[in-house]
């Protein structure tokens, strides 16, 4: 267990799962999760680092096509019971 994931899981309100899924770029964090990841970071992840990544023109482009890169954070979020953007 990566302690800093799960203090950042913490500080953000989600799982450490999701915290890894974005580690790992197989998804990007919602907007209200960006902005929580800069404030939990004091800044040294901006939420400008989430959107100028090829991660996310790669998220934006699968989503045109109608298909969804974060099938599994949306998994994630159903059994735990929370709402995305919260």
């Amino acid at each position: 267990m990566n302690v800093a994931d799960t203090a950042l899981a913490v500080a953000v309100g989600c799982t450490r799962s999701i915290v890894n899924l974005w580690k790992h770029g197989r998804t990007i964090p919602t907007l209200v999760h960006a902005f929580e990841i800069e404030r939990a970071t004091g800044g040294a992840v901006p939420i400008e680092s989430w959107l100028d990544t090829e991660i996310a023109r790669q998220h934006l482009r699968e989503r045109a096509k109608g298909k969804r890169m974060d099938k599994a954070l949306d998994r994630e979020t159903r059994r735990v019971g929370g709402r995305r953007g919260k």
